[in-house]
């Protein structure tokens, strides 16, 4: 369900801001949908990467077959448990980074009045 609900958000609020495909229903999407599509995304991403960490070692399982590669040696593991650590990282600080800047252009646009935060 958690990973349900961003999606239906996101095709909701995609059919709101499409100004081509859905024309002939005459429905506008402003500022806030856009917004609230951002939203939906960045929580379909987060919840879709929880799901993928919670069946990793069904993932490696699935790869360890496909590829015939059992590695039994101690250093080419670590060296694929670093890399993927280093990914991991590396997209927490994508994400934290990307959370930050929309937080900050969020209130420097309330700061000069061209967002308001009543509705």
């Amino acid at each position: 369900m958690l990973m349900l609900s961003p999606m239906i958000l996101l095709m909701i609020t995609g059919i709101m801001i499409s100004k081509d495909v859905f024309a002939f229903l005459e429905i506008s999407g402003g500022f806030a949908v856009r917004g609230l599509h951002t939203f939906a995304a960045t929580w379909r991403l987060v919840f879709m990467s929880v799901h993928v960490g919670m069946h990793w070692q069904m993932l490696i399982n699935m790869t360890t077959k496909i590829t015939g590669h059992t590695d039994k040696n101690i250093i080419v593991t670590i060296i694929k448990r670093l890399t993927t650590l280093g990914i991991v990282v590396y997209g927490i600080k994508s994400f934290l980074i990307w959370i930050s800047v929309k937080s900050y252009s969020c209130k420097q646009l309330l700061a000069i009045g061209i967002l308001t935060s009543r509705p």
